[in-house]
Formats: C-alpha cells, structure tokens, sequence
C-alpha cells in the first residue's frame, strides 16, 4: 500500500509539470495517496506499536501502579493483570507470596538470592531478588535486607521489612508507602513521545485540584516574561492548618479556599518567593515578586501550549500532608541566561568569586577527619612452608635493629621516621624527622 500511494504521487508529479494549472487534480491526488498510506499504517498494528509504545513488542509486564499498606504491594500491570504480594506479620522480606486478581496463589520458580519469577506469559518481565541496602531509618543510617522488583531488566523498586511493617525504600534511601495516584487517559502507551505518557496522564487530574501561585507579568525580573509556581490544594490546606496553630492535618473533603486562607498562603508564598534570589544570585540578581494567587488553571495561561518550558518538583511534607510543588519556567525567560544554567558555570564562577569561607570551613573539617597511621617495625620474608608451620612461640627475624629507625606510613604515603618507644600503658614512636616530597 505504500508502495502503491508513492508511486501514484511520483505519476502526478510528471503527469501534471504545470502545476499552478493543475493544482485542484494534484491536491486531490495527493490526499488519496496520503490515505492509502495511513490505511496501510492501520493495518500494520506493529508499526504503530512502535510509534507508541517506543518499541516493536506489546510490554504486557510493565507497572500501571503499585500501592503498598504495610503488609502488602498490590500491584497493576498495564495489561489490566493484577499481583498481590503479601507478607505475614513475622516474616521476613524475602518470604513473600504471590496472588492473583481472583486471591488465587501464584506460582513461582527460583528463590529469593537466584531471582524468582511469577510462572505464565502475563507476568513476564518481573524479577524478584534479594540483596542488602543502605537506609535511613529512625535517623540512623544502617543496612538492611531487601526484596528488589525489576521489570524488564530497566526499572526496580525495593521493599525493606522494618519495625512499622513493609515500606518501599525510595531514591534516597529513605522507608515510604506507595499511594494510589490518580490517572487520566494514555493506559497502556506511558512511553508514548519518550515516556512523555505517563507524565500527561498523572499531570492532568492535578488541574482540577491545584493552588497556582506567581502567575503575572515579568514576576521574575530583570529576566523578561513571567514563572508559575504550581502547589496542590492539600499543601495549600496544610499551611493555613500549620498557621493556625494546627499540626497540618489534610482536609476530610477538599473546597474551595476562603479569602483568609488565601491570604495566609500568600503571604507565606511571598517569603517563599523571595528564597528564590540567593540560589539564582551565581546566575542572575533577581527582584522576583508574586503577582497574585490563581485557583483556576484556565486563567493562569502564560505560555503557549507549543513553548518549551523547564520544571522542577519539589517533594514537599507538611504534617501528615505531602505533595509536589512545581515550578515552571518558559525558555523564553531562561534564553538571556542560558549558558550560565550549567555546573561548569556555578563551578567556575564560585572559584573565581571565592570570599576564602568555604576554604575555610574546608580546612575545619580536613582537621577533625580521622586518617590511619601505622609504623612499620620490620619486613621480612619466609617460604610457604615455614608460613603454615608456624607456631606460638615462634621467632620471625626481620630486616631492622633496635637502634634503627622506623617508617611511619599516614595512609599509604611514608610520611616520617620514627624510634619506638613507649608512652604510659602503650607502645608509642617518636618522630625524628619528616620525609618531604620535592
């Protein structure tokens, strides 16, 4: 079929060579060779898997969403599969089993150390193993035992069984539950436009719901153009709790904010806006000010929809409420200043613009820091034979005196002579002189 449609465009073109005469027969033409190929296109299901999906082959194993409750990870595949995998309260992390949609038990082949997968096609992909993980918990950092989930040998989540019960262990190290998310639309096609899928499909329920912040002409000055600041509604809730003398509570059924509210979350969004300056100061002086605060998102239109855009989410908790706040900044404000938005930039400039603070703090901290020194009294060599014959009592000759002097090693640098000595209750040397490198 698409042979056909560009062999009849070809035809056209000689066919018709005074176009301008001929332009009304060459369109029509063209439209039909356009659609012979799009029906060629519908016809070749492959294809468009692999415009969509990113790839040639149907990913039945990859995670829609996963929600944890301390016990359990109940787990949705983008094929609709569900997997339940549940613990008993005094297991461990690796002692886990496996159900289906229905309750039903799951088999499954390998253990815990090898790598254990779901027998059936529709669980495909999913790998279970064991490893160990370094987590904050309880603010201390230590290693623990975790059960890591890979899917497709590209994506992992790891689980960790601690004194509350089950968490999944994030990024950072640290023990949290997976919620539920809400999504609209792109089941199925998350990797569609470079995974830009299921970044729409999380975004957009987000609209319904959202305080925008910082919407107005050149809020960001002296740059030119105007930033949003975009914080969900039950951080927005929380604040005003916290404000009130409250603990941060969320809201049992979310409504629309009062005049109060808003002009409490405002004026704690202009000290907000107002941290911006000193992380911008290496790039750009900055005089940023909040313009106004906008709870619909069909007012705070500021760019076009086909403008680039920079975002960055923050992770914020307040109280028992946790959110996202994002912060997005057109390219046309950042052109000005685009070469200076890189690490190779900040390094340079903070070298040059150095007030000798950071050297200092560096040198405090060089002098407490803890490094290993060890004399050496003597080496020697001896056969394998002598080595596995030794016995207490035995006497190793080594190649130094008692009148010689000894090597101090700091680390693996030879650093000072010394004699040995000793010094109250312990073995001591005492530096003669100091080996310095030309």
């Amino acid at each position: 079929m698409v042979g056909v449609g560009a062999a009849v465009c070809v035809a056209v073109v000689f066919l018709f060579s005074d176009i301008h005469k001929n332009r009304k027969i060459l369109g029509g033409v063209f439209v039909v060779a356009v659609g012979l190929v799009v029906l060629s296109l519908w016809k070749t299901p492959s294809f468009f898997r692999s415009v969509i999906k990113g790839n040639g082959e149907p990913c039945s194993s990859r995670i829609s969403s996963m929600i944890s409750d301390g016990t359990s990870v109940k787990i949705t595949l983008d094929s609709g599969k569900m997997v339940t995998l549940r613990w008993d309260a005094d297991a461990t992390v690796y002692e886990f089993e496996a159900l289906n949609e229905n309750g039903k038990k799951i088999e499954m082949t390998g253990d815990s150390f090898s790598g254990v997968k779901l027998k059936g096609d529709a669980y495909q992909g999913l790998l279970f193993e064991a490893t160990k993980r370094q987590i904050t918990y309880q603010e201390q950092k230590t290693y623990f035992d975790v059960l890591r989930l890979t899917v497709d040998d590209k994506y992992s989540w790891d689980f960790a069984m601690l004194g509350v019960g089950l968490r999944y262990i994030n990024g950072v190290g640290k023990p949290d539950m997976l919620h539920y998310v809400e999504s609209f639309g792109m089941e199925g096609h998350y990797d569609f436009a470079s995974n830009r899928g299921y970044i729409w499909s999380r975004t957009f329920p987000l609209l319904k719901r959202t305080l925008l912040l910082g919407v107005g002409r050149d809020n960001f000055a002296p740059l030119d153009g105007n930033i949003i600041m975009e914080m969900s509604t039950e951080l927005g809730f929380a604040i005003v709790d916290r404000m009130l003398g409250g603990g941060g509570k969320p809201l049992e059924k979310n409504r629309e904010f009062t005049e109060i509210e808003l002009t409490i979350i405002e004026r704690i969004m202009v000290v907000c806006t107002n941290l911006l300056v000193e992380p911008w100061h290496t790039v750009q002086v900055l005089e940023p000010m909040l313009e106004r605060i906008e709870t619909n998102s069909q007012f705070a239109q500021f760019v076009t929809p086909n403008e680039m855009t920079s975002i960055v989410t923050m992770s914020i908790k307040i109280g028992e409420v946790e959110g996202l706040m994002n912060v997005c900044i057109p390219y046309a404000v950042l052109e000005p200043v685009i070469d200076k938005v890189n690490t190779k930039y900040w390094y340079s400039t903070s070298v040059a613009t150095g007030d000798g603070t950071y050297r200092d703090y560096l040198e405090e901290s060089l002098q407490r820091a803890q490094i290993p020194v060890r004399a050496i009294m003597g080496r020697s060599a001896i056969s394998v034979n002598d080595f596995i014959h030794l016995q207490p009592g035995d006497i190793i000759k080594v190649n130094t005196r008692l009148e010689d002097e000894l090597d101090v090693y700091v680390g693996n640098i030879k650093k000072f002579s010394a004699i040995p000595g000793a010094y109250e209750d312990s073995y001591a040397v005492k530096i003669k002189s100091i080996y310095r490198e030309e």
